[in-house]
């Protein structure tokens, strides 16, 4: 069977959706305007990586050291940006459309993505012959969100505001730790909870759309990918999606191990290390919590546990930014 015009029309929007998103620079949000690419193979707007580069010299998006001497034009994906604009200026001329608001999907019936519009909303046009077909947005589910800003009050559908990290949270609210950088944050005892709980992290921008809207918003361009320290290793969507597909295959499963000390960073590495799925016991690896590996007394240490490994607090920090366990080795003192 031939397709119909409407499902010709969805075709070709969903594409152009698509193209605009990946001719889009990552730190305006805007298409490319005189694409320059890095030599780590990314492409921004020239003003806008050169802007970046004054103040930090590494790529925005994978943190690669580089200066504004690396740049080079991309002569090749500008002029699709000018083409793409063009047949995008069109299009919406003639549906009446703006493909900003057109969600990006799969043409097979059988793959889906998530759509770039609130959930439980429509954004079709009516569906007559020659029209847009209606657009199936994503089922409702109850969220549970965390955020530091206890004087905020949701009226949302199926969101609500809860008071700790747990198991039951769905969603970690963060600042980014520079607004420039998109996609990371600092460590904090809130990022390290939320990978090891599976939590959803996003920027805070992605509340303020949820709020602005009054309707759940699409968190995939608001999904935190890393922080300062480790940079982007996508640890939060790793330990995500292994608690959505159900594996509960935790992170320090099978470790055993000891606290060196009772004050207050030992018993918040003590339950990372439960959450993680690990036993704390009178024997195992000594978990040495100091503020800095260099001000540690090993010395003193070794005497304390004679024969026993004794292991910086920095290797359970790494395991859970990158949410693999790390080779011990640098850690042992």
């Amino acid at each position: 069977m031939k397709p119909t015009n409407a499902e010709n029309t969805n075709v070709v929007y969903s594409l152009l959706a698509g193209m605009s998103r990946e001719l889009r620079c990552s730190i305006c949000l805007n298409n490319f305007s005189d694409a320059t690419s890095t030599p780590c193979g990314h492409t921004f707007c020239k003003a806008c990586i050169e802007e970046h580069l004054s103040q930090k010299q590494f790529c925005p998006l994978c943190n690669h050291e580089i200066d504004a001497e690396d740049l080079n034009p991309s002569f090749s994906v500008q002029a699709i940006v000018e083409e793409f604009k063009k047949m995008r200026e069109e299009f919406e001329k003639e549906h009446d459309l703006n493909l900003s608001q057109v969600p990006i999907q799969y043409l097979s019936h059988q793959d889906t993505v998530e759509q770039d519009t609130p959930r439980n909303t429509s954004a079709s046009p009516a569906d007559s012959e020659g029209s847009l077909p209606e657009i199936q947005t994503e089922e409702a589910r109850p969220i549970r969100v965390y955020v530091k800003d206890k004087s905020l009050e949701s009226t949302i559908p199926d969101m609500t505001f809860v008071d700790e990290i747990s198991e039951n949270t769905t969603h970690l609210v963060l600042d980014l730790a520079n607004p420039s950088f998109r996609g990371i944050v600092n460590i904090s005892d809130q990022y390290l909870l939320g990978i090891l709980h599976g939590c959803y992290i996003v920027d805070s921008s992605w509340l303020e759309k949820c709020l602005e809207m009054n309707a759940i918003y699409p968190e995939t361009r608001f999904e935190i990918a890393g922080e300062v320290t480790f940079g982007r290793t996508g640890a939060p969507a790793k330990s995500r999606k292994n608690r959505l597909e159900g594996k509960n295959q935790k992170l320090f499963r099978g470790f055993r191990a000891k606290l060196a000390t009772d004050d207050e960073m030992s018993k918040k590495y003590e339950k990372y290390i439960r959450i993680g799925g690990g036993t704390i016991v009178g024997h195992g690896e000594v978990i040495v919590c100091d503020e800095e590996m260099d001000s540690v007394d090993a010395d003193d240490l070794h005497d304390q546990f004679p024969g026993e490994k004794l292991l910086f607090k920095g290797w359970i920090d790494e395991c859970i930014c990158t949410y693999e366990l790390v080779n011990k080795d640098k850690y042992v003192l």
